[in-house]
């Protein structure tokens, strides 16, 4: 894995470029390896198209002892649909009107 301003590089032992990490995960790898990360990469698979790695991290910065390298994913929001809008004590059927259903009439 060889470290550029925006990427990160997968390399062969001889140099030879066989692919690169998407663009977020270079992102926060890099600025793990500026803080004394190191990594090691296992090449699993490469196709025309794909190259499949394994990359474990091998020793931890000083300066980020506490910050995981693979964080977890994210849930970015929870959807939350009040109980009163999903479950009705009965049908109202088509043209119905709601007092009529309610019985008030």
């Amino acid at each position: 894995m060889v470290p550029s301003a925006h990427r990160l590089s997968i390399v062969t032992q001889d140099g030879s470029y066989i692919g690169r990490l998407p663009d977020d995960l270079a992102m926060r790898l890099n600025n793990l390896i500026k803080e004394g990360n190191r990594y090691r990469v296992l090449v699993k698979s490469v196709s025309d198209r794909e190259i499949d790695v394994f990359i474990r991290e091998a020793e931890r910065g000083r300066k980020v002892q506490g910050t995981s390298s693979f964080p977890p994913e994210k849930i970015e929001y929870v959807s939350f649909t009040p109980p009163e809008l999903v479950h009705a004590e009965s049908p109202i059927a088509v043209g119905e009107d709601l007092e009529e259903a309610e019985g008030t009439v």
